[in-house]
């Protein structure tokens, strides 16, 4: 159960989240990352009293991408975002879908030791090749949400596959505001 709170200032905030569509290569080649890799679950399971779970992770990668791999993420999917807010009912944001199995791929041998290497009694694959990129104006927000368990194109007509972790990376700095919050409860109108 997430969500994340909008920039204060005009700099963007960029989640990444896995989705789907169109094409987007972005070289990604630093083996060394993620540089600290925090375990949020025991403080999180504590606040909403349930027991933690090996196979239900909640951790936080401090450099999973380079600031350099940021800036070229930045640059390269600047020109898809809108340049102001449109609206800022609770739910609006710049937001879009763009595939990159190398970036997908390259995260994955970044992130996976620190994961299960099984979920829900199934193996884990990797990492979706879609990717969401949204960017959040200030006055924006998201509604809190649960992500639902989706497919991907790569595995289309495979019942068996499916998501089952989120990840969303923050690829700027130098905001503030814009935080992402577990929360216990959420009403029909958004609202926790």
């Amino acid at each position: 159960w997430t969500t994340a709170f909008p920039s204060e200032d005009s700099r963007s905030l960029l989640s990444v989240i896995a989705g789907q569509n169109q094409n987007m290569a972005t070289t990604v080649k630093d083996p060394s990352r993620p540089v600290e890799v925090i375990d949020l679950a025991p403080a999180c399971c504590e606040e909403h009293g349930v027991q933690v779970r090996k196979d239900r992770p909640c951790m936080q990668f401090v450099g999973l991408l380079s600031a350099d791999e940021c800036r070229a993420i930045l640059k390269s999917i600047e020109s898809k975002h809108d340049s102001k807010a449109c609206s800022l009912e609770p739910g609006s944001r710049s937001q879009f879908r763009l595939r990159d199995k190398e970036l997908s791929e390259t995260l994955w041998e970044r992130l996976r030791e620190h994961l299960p290497s099984e979920i829900d009694g199934g193996e884990a694959l990797g990492l979706r090749e879609g990717w969401n990129h949204a960017r959040y104006f200030p006055g924006q927000s998201v509604f809190a949400h649960m992500d639902q368990r989706q497919t991907s194109d790569e595995h289309k007509g495979d019942k068996t596959v499916a998501s089952r972790m989120s990840l969303t990376i923050y690829l700027d700095e130098g905001y503030s505001g814009a935080e992402f919050v577990f929360v216990k409860e959420v009403r029909l109108d958004g609202s926790y």
